[in-house]
């Protein structure tokens, strides 16, 4: 949600923040070629018999009161990110952003809000989504991308028609009404549980 934040997606301010990073094994590697480059090849084998300290990860609970929640992800190629300006920071294009939104739609508020932003947004950025998705998704990624797309918003690019088979985008559609009314019933039995306790709270308390 935090690249949603930042190229203006979302009006939402989460109280957490989501940083992205490769798996630890990877990560190693990445963080000997850094010390190589740095270093120097022929004097990195002498660095590390010397036992100084090598690149290591740190963890920040929080930054700036905010609670830092990584995500360890594959998906971390390096075109997928800008530089922010002024800022020893990077951030994921707006085609990745709308990626990363169907991959795992929990970390960006849920699925509905998802489609919204798809919604609003979507029309503007339809080229740099698709060339995205159709590079970089899974095909159950791109399966998603093409219902909500052409199903959904009626949207026409010559590489949805390859990136979803309507088959396939039927039983995704399928499955996320039925979700849709699965949540939308678990929120009216939490509401109706939660107004009965504090009925009864007011009158126990009337009694007292």
């Amino acid at each position: 949600m935090s690249a949603m934040v930042y190229h203006g997606f979302t009006d939402r301010l989460p109280k957490t923040l989501f940083l992205t990073t490769l798996p630890q094994p990877l990560w190693g590697q990445m963080a000997e070629q850094r010390m190589e480059k740095d270093i120097g090849s022929d004097k990195l084998e002498a660095y590390h018999k010397a036992a100084l300290p090598a690149l290591r990860r740190f963890r920040l609970p929080k930054i700036r009161r905010k609670t830092v929640c990584i995500y360890s992800t594959m998906h971390c190629d390096a075109g997928a990110y800008l530089n922010v300006p002024e800022r020893p920071l990077r951030v994921a294009t707006i085609g990745r952003t709308f990626l990363d939104m169907i991959r795992e739609p929990d970390l960006c508020g849920g699925i509905y809000h998802v489609l919204d932003i798809f919604a609003e947004h979507a029309s503007r950025y339809l080229k740099q989504i698709v060339d995205v998705i159709d590079r970089h998704g899974k095909k159950i990624e791109k399966v998603r991308a093409g219902y909500i797309l052409e199903e959904r918003l009626d949207l026409s690019h010559p590489t949805i028609g390859r990136v979803a088979q309507p088959s396939a985008a039927r039983r995704f559609a399928k499955a996320l009404c039925q979700r849709r009314l699965q949540r939308a019933l678990f929120r009216k039995m939490v509401f109706i549980h939660q107004y009965r306790g504090s009925r009864q709270a007011v009158r126990f308390a009337v009694k007292s």
